[in-house]
């Protein structure tokens, strides 16, 4: 009784101090008993208070003197209503905990924010719905999954909504305990779910050696009421062992055939280890024979490794130092398989006849038609005198020259070589051999030695006719210059579009043509002929070079606008012309270069 006294007191002494107050509070549609879900909205009515005052409205429970959840906290005290959906449940925020509110009577209150007057609505119900139930359904692993590096696995969840009414969009946490002590930890976003439906995540996760303990729970905010609030959560134990991935790089068509005398890239893949400081160690085995290493390197992840080894089955073995990992490779090792010939030979200009002293061109044609490539090879190149069917193949003149000129399967391989005629004059014709030597691989693998040589026949001439032609010391262009009259226009006397068009012919008289990329300019200059003094002058670029012996027109306009003010009509002067006149060509004669003429303008009534 006592309590209901100062209780009125205070609100009566706050109204009055105040002048202001929250009254008839209630919900609309009035009801005793409200379904969870249902649209509401609140209504209140007010006095005495200005446009900027704003209320909180709360949702209190019967038996407590807390409210039990906010729904509204900035509402301007200009409305008068609040729309709202009645919940089955909701967080305290003074505890953080959810609870429930279909177990006992509820009431609204709304109240000045910044004073102490409120408004309470009656005494209301909230019959529980359907509701949701998260469980976490399955936590899977895939160690061997393609997307997965050596330290990561292939993780799925699966999350079910075993409940009775759909579940809103929440969020799920992981949480990872590493085999090395380490933790990970965070949150996902978690679909909306209807009843019976799943929601699976996959991805990859970083684990270390040993065993790992991974823990999800959906729900993890605990913003959503469930019928079972005690399976949102679902802890495994997953063993894991990180692998060394092992990598040939290699042309070869075969991922596990490689081929004797070849270079191959060894690379490898180490996740999680200290690359710069590491040591890695390869060893080749055949059964349990070791055979070639070990080879230790230290901070790179690649070799490049020569097959040195006899052709057989191998085991490339990789190992750390100072870890357990290890990891091995199958390889297959193979003798090159190529045959190569020469397919044509002959003198590159044709000829039959040479002298003797003279250095002649050979084109050599080889081709491949084995399933290896070969990278380098040689040519052997002698001649003796006689039929091509009885040849002394250990002649003692002779050439080499080697070529480093991949020839691929199937492909061929022109190449250049040029020999000096060391036999004398002879009635007899003499042989030029030319024989192909494989380099690399080695010519020891090549299967068919029969056709890697040709010849060409020739002869040396008893007497030799050194035919006598004039020598030309000088061959350059020579450019000169020819007039060729002018045009008038016929709009001469207009100041603004009066010209008249002088013609100039431009001759290379030179043994050389003048190349198109050179520059051919041709200045032009107007000067008075007996004082000399400029009067206009004008330069043309021509692009196209100039053949020798041929000629070009050159029009050079003479616009009446700019000379108009500094000549009499019908006056006569002197035009001058230049070809080259910075001498950027190089002629025979640099002198022939310049045109003088002196030209009468032409009158308007002409």
């Amino acid at each position: 009784m006592r309590r209901l006294i100062y209780f009125v007191l205070f609100v009566s002494v706050s109204s009055w101090i105040y002048g202001q107050a929250i009254t008839n509070v209630r919900l609309s549609p009035d009801k005793t008993y409200y379904d969870s879900g249902e649209k509401v909205t609140i209504y209140w009515n007010y006095s005495g208070i200005g446009k900027k005052e704003k209320v909180k409205i709360t949702l209190w429970r019967e038996g407590t003197n807390k409210n039990v959840c906010l729904i509204a906290d900035d509402v301007y005290i200009s409305r008068t209503h609040q729309d709202w959906i009645i919940p089955a449940g909701c967080i305290n925020p003074r505890t953080g905990v959810k609870e429930e509110l279909t177990t006992a009577r509820v009431k609204i209150r709304v109240r000045w924010k910044k004073h102490p007057v409120w408004g309470e609505s009656n005494w209301f119900r909230i019959k529980p719905k359907a509701i949701p139930d998260l469980i976490v359904d399955s936590i899977t692993f895939d160690d061997t999954h393609s997307g997965t590096k050596p330290s990561e696995t292939w993780i799925r969840v699966v999350i079910k909504n075993a409940g009775s009414a759909p579940s809103p969009v929440s969020l799920f946490s992981l949480e990872l305990n590493r085999a090395d002590g380490t933790q990970e930890q965070g949150d996902v976003v978690l679909d909306a779910l209807s009843p019976g439906g799943i929601f699976v995540k996959e991805g990859r996760l970083r684990l270390a050696d040993g065993n790992n303990r991974i823990c999800v729970k959906a729900d993890s905010r605990d913003q959503i009421l469930e019928s079972n609030e005690r399976n949102n959560e679902k802890c495994v134990t997953h063993y894991f062992k990180r692998k060394v991935s092992v990598e040939i790089t290699r042309p070869s068509r075969d991922g596990t055939i490689l081929k004797q005398g070849e270079y191959y890239y060894i690379t490898w893949l180490v996740e999680g280890l200290d690359v710069p400081t590491q040591n890695f160690r390869l060893e080749f085995f055949k059964g349990n024979t070791r055979v070639e290493g070990p080879i230790t390197l230290r901070g790179v992840t690649h070799y490049n490794w020569k097959v040195d080894l006899v052709p057989g089955d191998y085991i490339l073995k990789l190992s750390v130092a100072g870890t357990s990992y290890q990891d091995t490779v199958s390889i297959i090792v193979k003798e090159p398989e190529f045959d190569l010939k020469i397919s044509s030979c002959r003198e590159i200009g044709g000829r039959t006849v040479f002298s003797q002293g003279e250095s002649v061109g050979f084109m050599i044609e080889a081709f491949n038609t084995g399933p290896d490539k070969v990278k380098r090879f040689k040519i052997k190149a002698w001649s003796v005198l006689g039929k091509p069917s009885k040849f002394n193949i250990l002649g003692k003149s002779h050439v080499e020259a080697s070529y480093a000129q991949t020839i691929e399967a199937g492909r061929s391989a022109k190449v250049a070589i040029t020999v000096k005629v060391l036999d004398k004059a002879s009635t007899s014709p003499y042989t030029m051999y030319f024989k192909l030597i494989p380099l690399e691989p080695s010519g020891k693998f090549e299967f068919n030695r029969k056709n890697n040589l040709c010849y060409v026949t020739y002869s040396v001439p008893l007497k030799i006719k050194i035919p006598i032609t004039p020598r030309v010391i000088n061959i350059k262009p020579d450019l000169t210059l020819e007039y060729a009259g002018y045009e008038k226009c016929s709009h001469f006397c207009d100041l603004q579009t009066g010209k008249f068009v002088v013609n100039i012919k431009v001759k290379n008289i030179g043994n050389k043509d003048v190349e198109p990329s050179k520059k051919l300019v041709v200045y032009f200059e107007m000067r008075e002929p007996n004082t000399g003094k400029y009067i206009w002058s004008y330069s043309k670029q021509l692009f196209t070079g100039l053949q020798k012996g041929k000629e070009i027109l050159m029009k050079f306009p003479v616009e009446y606008k700019d000379i108009y003010k500094r000549i009499k009509e019908g006056g006569r002067y002197l035009f001058i012309f230049k070809v080259d006149p910075w001498s950027s060509i190089k002629e025979l004669n640099e002198n022939n270069n310049e045109l003088k003429k002196e030209i009468t303008l032409p009158r308007c009534s002409e």
